[in-house]
């Protein structure tokens, strides 16, 4: 194997090594969890009043009201008080 295999050869593994490490993080922390995206509808666990989801973040989320009004919760408060329809 001349030198450029060689090199090639050695960031594939550290690519591969990388890619991995990131995978077992990505299913780690979605485990269970179901993804929150734009036009999802969810349902206020204690009024059964329907949103929709405009613009999902990754520490708050923006909820559309049925008459249009947009207001933004923190991701605590929406994994507690919401629920997918």
């Amino acid at each position: 194997m001349n030198l450029k295999q060689r090199f090639l050869e050695q960031l594939r593994q550290e690519n591969e090594e990388k890619f991995r490490a990131l995978r077992e993080t990505v299913e780690k922390t979605f485990k269970g969890k179901a993804a929150i995206s734009n036009g999802l509808k969810v349902v206020h666990k204690k009024t059964g009043i329907l949103y929709t989801v405009k613009s999902p973040g990754v520490e708050d989320i923006v909820l559309t009201t049925p008459e249009g009004e947009d207001f933004l919760i923190d991701k605590d408060e929406f994994e507690a008080n919401y629920a997918l329809e």
